[in-house]
């Protein structure tokens, strides 16, 4: 009789434990065994079932767990990591990316100046000649050189010909390099005058040049 009531109180603590089905049948099973053998009262054989299912629940949850607190931790720490080098890898395509196409950018409008330059130079005419300088701005083969090992050093694909001193457009585009390259300032004076004379000019013998240029910017 003590038997039955223990049964019934074991299934239906178990009930409320459906979820963890079959452990917990297995659990009771045991418990009730254990309960014959060492003569338990109907409450001593409750509280061990309570007690076996809910040390059962607390490990089923932890399992159901994959990763502990610390082990989270290091997991988004790797997860970080991760974010910052594929940011690093990004940042590094987009600054190969600039440089390669950099060369064309204006970090400083020079447009005044160059089209003061075209004048001075050619009065405009991008087919002019004059001895191994040609285009509008006048480009000797020597720049064309310069402009080329500029772009070398840059990691640049890109690469100017000789043809493309009669181009307006390309030759702004060697005019702004070679500011970027030798005149990171951006100052006007040492850009009309270098331009004239080369980077190692004479101020004195630039002078003539500057005053053209600098009265068509005026």
């Amino acid at each position: 009789m003590i038997l039955s009531e223990n049964k019934k109180n074991i299934w239906s603590i178990q009930k409320l434990y459906l979820p963890l089905q079959p452990k917990t049948e297995q659990c009771t099973s045991f418990v009730l065994k254990d309960a014959v053998r060492r003569s338990l009262t109907g409450i001593q054989i409750r509280f061990a079932i309570y007690s076996h299912i809910n040390r059962f629940a607390d490990i089923t949850k932890k399992s159901f767990n994959p990763l502990s607190r610390c082990q989270k931790d290091v997991f988004m720490e790797k997860i970080l990591r991760l974010a910052l080098v594929f940011l690093f890898v990004v940042i590094s395509s987009l600054s190969t990316l600039a440089k390669e196409n950099g060369t064309v950018k204006k970090r400083f409008n020079w447009h005044p100046v160059m089209n003061a330059i075209i004048q001075v130079e050619s009065e405009g005419n991008p087919q002019a000649v004059k001895g191994k300088s040609c285009g509008a701005m006048q480009i000797s083969p020597i720049m064309v050189e310069e402009c080329n090992q500029i772009l070398e050093k840059r990691n640049s694909k890109k690469r100017f010909t000789l043809e493309d001193r009669f181009n307006v457009q390309r030759s702004k585009e060697m005019f702004i390099l070679i500011q970027l390259h030798y005149n990171p300032d951006n100052n006007v004076e040492k850009a009309i005058r270098s331009w004239n004379g080369g980077q190692r000019y004479s101020v004195k013998a630039t002078q003539r040049y500057y005053n053209k240029v600098m009265k068509l910017l005026k």
